[in-house]
């Protein structure tokens, strides 16, 4: 598979996305660790990879970038209505604090569509 253009995500914690020839976004497993989740790989699988249900997109080691960003949002919202964290969890709830922040303020009724065209239009030009 080539890789027509690679950039990032600001949001969430700088995270890697690439655009291959055919336009489709995506994010390799171990950017997702590395970044979101500051290189905890229990924590990614617990909360993306399980509870969120990232593994149903996985493909090769790869997600699809509108996969991961509505699991991100999906994340946010489940660590805010939960008392009991750790502090990793506590870590990841706020680094995902901005991701939800500047995507709430799209006004759209399809906000992570929006926020995705945004984010790939931008680093095209």
């Amino acid at each position: 598979m080539q890789i027509a253009y690679s950039s990032h995500v600001e949001t969430l914690n700088h995270l890697p996305f690439h655009i291959n020839k055919i336009n489709s976004a995506f994010c390799f497993e171990e950017d997702l660790i590395q970044t979101i989740c500051k290189g905890n790989e229990a924590l990614f699988k617990k909360h993306f990879y399980y509870k969120a249900y990232l593994a149903v997109f996985e493909f090769d080691g790869k997600y699809p970038l509108i996969n991961v960003l509505n699991t991100a949002y999906v994340v946010s919202e489940t660590l805010a209505d939960t008392n009991d964290k750790n502090k990793e969890e506590h870590e990841l709830e706020q680094s995902l604090r901005s991701f939800m922040e500047e995507l709430a303020a799209i006004t759209s009724e399809k906000p992570i569509q929006a926020f995705l065209s945004k984010l790939v239009s931008t680093a095209m030009n």
